[in-house]
């Protein structure tokens, strides 16, 4: 554990990718006694706050910690955005580094819709990765302190009760998921052994073993047993969106009797649990637009990916 004027630091960090069930690592990882997270789990210090130096960074964002041996961090744009793998070598100088990725295509579709059910995004999904095709073609993927500006003038910041929400214009559906060049910068200041790189799939299949061996990585006792493994931040359809959306807009809604108000509700949840389908023209055109990026992760974990292009 890192300490700074006698305050904490962490010593991991869980880096991305966005969409890729690091919500749900981060709460099968947090149930370990001898972990601790920031408060809120995503702290925007690197990609925000920097010039604020370490001494804000501890006492905004670990005041809690209590000499648990783990101590972490969860914030998904660490990994995505260029500029930050410098920062945190400059102030955390031989952290424990975790990358979680998924399939990129599902990844980018679940990104959009997490934004468009929100009211983040207006496009349909194919209108939105080609203006977010133009973005990259224009040559704006956020490198060096020029980036870092970039990037900060277009991040809107809300604080509330269940943590930070940032909001920003720039798309970064499509990119997000360029996930070998992500890691090969933390290769580049880290050290390999302090680098893990996990599948979703295989956190979906057996998050027990996953997060167990996670768990000796990070330098705790592997044995405990996990409380739940639940997952986390699950989409739901844009039918039950609206739906509820629609139950709540309704003023009369409250005054219905108990029972129709569950057997409602209950009609509303069952409609679906999942985004609409993905046309196969989107799926065609990023499949052929990640080959070559998958490759590159293929080659670097010695995994075979065959199964993200079928």
């Amino acid at each position: 554990m890192m300490m700074v004027n006698g305050m904490g630091q962490p010593n991991f960090f869980i880096l991305g990718a966005m969409k890729c069930a690091t919500t749900s690592l981060y709460t099968y990882l947090s149930q370990h006694p001898d972990v601790y997270f920031s408060d809120p789990k995503e702290p925007i210090f690197f990609e925000f706050e920097y010039a604020k130096g370490l001494r804000y960074y501890s006492e905004r964002y670990f005041a809690g910690w209590n000499g648990q041996t783990a101590v972490g961090e969860a914030r998904h744009r660490n990994l995505y955005l260029p500029f930050v793998p410098e920062r945190i070598k400059q102030s955390i100088p031989d952290p424990k580094l975790i990358v979680i990725v998924r399939n990129p295509i599902k990844r980018a579709y679940s990104h959009w819709f997490h934004n468009y059910r929100i009211g983040l995004e207006t496009l349909q999904f194919e209108d939105a990765i080609w203006e977010d095709m133009k973005r990259i073609e224009k040559g704006i993927t956020f490198e060096g302190e020029e980036g870092a500006q970039l990037w900060a003038n277009d991040l809107v910041v809300e604080r509330g009760k269940k943590g930070i929400r940032t909001t920003r214009e720039f798309r970064t559906y499509l990119d997000s998921g360029y996930y070998s060049h992500q890691i090969q910068r933390y290769m580049q200041l880290f050290s390999r052994k302090d680098i893990r790189i996990v599948f979703s799939e295989d956190l979906a299949q057996n998050a027990e073993r996953v997060v167990s061996e996670l768990w000796s990585f990070l330098g705790v006792d592997p044995s405990y047993k996990l409380a739940h493994t639940q997952r986390q931040n699950v989409a739901e359809s844009l039918t039950s969106v609206k739906l509820k959306r629609y139950g709540r807009g309704l003023k009369v809604f409250k005054f219905l009797p108990l029972r129709i108000k569950k057997l409602g509700h209950k009609w509303i949840e069952q409609l679906s649990s999942h985004p609409p389908s993905l046309s196969p023209s989107a799926e065609n055109y990023l499949a052929s637009h990640y080959y070559s990026h998958n490759r590159d992760l293929a080659k670097l974990t010695g995994r075979d990916l065959a199964i993200w292009e079928q």
